[in-house]
């Protein structure tokens, strides 16, 4: 049965594909959601990073049409057209679930719904930048960190970084940014989330409960 459960994970969810290196960043509350499960319609166990990586499979690295839909949108790098229904269908999740999730992620800063009766597209907000494997270097302008100054930088274990960004209103946020590399190791193995993203988390915490 566990067999199972590890073969619809890796055969049924798209990877992403086309890139080199990605950069990716997130808070601390997305690693832990991210670090979790979600149960399918046959009560299936799929980890919500399966879920992420899926929709990182669709989107754009360069600007064009979502030529498989019906009404086909102008979408930019870093965006990707979806419908609720496309997806219910192909994660066995009912549509309210399906929903549910994207407004997690949304609330999560991981992407932005665009939601209109014509179509549906989502912009991948937590992905800084790119590199293709001609080596072209893409910065994602989707990414409303962009807008922030980064105030503070610090790599606590390899390849992470914990990024302070001061914006305008003089609020500080943090995240979380990673480098994945495509080519070298899997995605899932780069960051396995129950483990090495959920320990960067739980020691920023105690960090800051100590200087607090």
């Amino acid at each position: 049965m566990q067999e199972n459960k590890r073969n619809k994970e890796t055969s049924l969810f798209k990877k992403p594909q086309g890139f080199r290196t990605v950069r990716i960043h997130f808070t601390a509350e997305a690693i832990e959601w991210l670090g979790g499960t979600t149960k399918d319609d046959d009560g299936n166990t799929i980890g919500n990073h399966t879920l992420f990586y899926d929709l990182l499979s669709r989107m754009r690295l360069s600007p064009g049409r979502g030529d498989s839909f019906r009404r086909p949108q102008e979408l930019q790098p870093g965006q990707f057209q979806f419908s609720e229904t496309r997806l219910a269908e192909e994660w066995n999740i009912g549509r309210k679930r399906i929903r549910n999730l994207l407004a997690t992620m949304e609330k999560l800063g991981m992407i932005a719904v665009d939601a209109s009766k014509t179509a549906s597209v989502a912009s991948m907000t937590c992905v800084e930048e790119w590199t293709d494997f001609q080596n072209f270097h893409v910065v994602n302008l989707c990414n409303p960190a962009l807008n922030g100054i980064r105030t503070a930088s610090e790599r606590p274990l390899n390849g992470i970084f914990i990024r302070q960004r001061r914006h305008a209103a003089g609020e500080v946020k943090t995240s979380f940014s990673f480098e994945i590399c495509q080519g070298i190791t899997s995605l899932r193995s780069v960051i396995p989330w129950r483990s090495r993203g959920s320990l960067v988390v739980r020691r920023w915490r105690r960090s800051q409960a100590r200087t607090a």
